[in-house]
């Protein structure tokens, strides 16, 4: 598998759904994602593709992109990610999405 450091300095375009990691719980991640960084991710067939609003991409989006392709980096995705995603993936691993998402919605 690619390291973090790798997939950090260059993030792939698109990504076959095989190589997703936690592919089951792709749709949540999608959705949270989605409210924090609006259109940047898209799940096709057989694919998921990042199209980052920037160019270049700015660094919250690309760790997005990671988290979602790659959830069991999130160890080192919350060491460089700002506070809103850092808040995101804490609540997910702690099972608190429900919190999660009363928050977004205040």
């Amino acid at each position: 598998m690619t390291s973090y450091q790798a997939l950090l300095s260059q993030p792939p375009q698109t990504v076959a759904w095989s190589d997703v990691v936690d592919f089951d719980d792709l749709d949540e991640r999608l959705s949270c994602l989605n409210c924090l960084y609006a259109n940047t991710l898209g799940v096709n067939d057989g694919y998921v593709e990042w199209s980052p609003n920037g160019d270049p991409p700015s660094h919250a989006e690309t760790l997005a992109w990671l988290w979602f392709i790659r959830p069991d980096l999130s160890a080192d995705i919350v060491t460089d990610a700002p506070s809103e995603l850092k808040n995101l993936i804490h609540k997910k691993q702690n099972g608190q999405m429900e919190e999660w998402w009363k928050e977004m919605t205040e």
